[in-house]
């Protein structure tokens, strides 16, 4: 007989104190559930793999075909789930301003923040609209203005 594990007070409290630390927003979407058989549909033939023995991996070409499929199907409804936080949309249009920017010739390049922050405004929106959950906390509204931000 397997004797349970004896949960001590110390343990307890210092799980409780790990979970009391602040790490930031967490959203949790889940998904229609999916059927595997389904999804392949009569375009894998299981009956072929009674030829041999179980602890042999045969893989038909077909079958190689519908893990594809089905790999980019699940990475697909992933980013259908994705929360996106302002971080990667500050990323994508600081780059884009200053690869625009290094292009005119513009050295060292200067980007003014009220304009960065319209620009992330506008592509929240964009990416709304297709679909994307976008979570944009405590963002500047106007006390940015003037402000620049230079790079070497």
């Amino acid at each position: 007989m397997v004797r349970p594990l004896r949960v001590s007070n110390e343990g307890l409290v210092k799980a409780r104190g790990i979970l009391n630390d602040d790490y930031g927003n967490i959203f949790i979407k889940f998904g229609s559930p999916m059927s595997v058989r389904q999804f392949c549909g009569r375009s894998v033939d299981r009956s072929v793999h009674s030829r041999h023995p179980r602890f042999e991996t045969h893989v038909t070409p077909e079958e190689t075909a519908v893990c594809n499929r089905l790999a980019h199907w699940v990475v697909r409804a992933h980013h259908r789930s994705l929360a996106l936080s302002a971080f990667p949309l500050l990323c994508l249009c600081y780059q884009a301003r200053v690869s625009q920017q290094r292009s005119r010739g513009l050295l060292p390049p200067r980007v003014m923040l009220h304009d960065l922050a319209d620009e992330v405004l506008w592509l929240r929106e964009l990416v709304q609209r297709l679909g994307a959950l976008v979570h944009l906390k405590g963002w500047c509204s106007g006390y940015c203005e003037g402000a620049a931000v230079f790079c070497e």
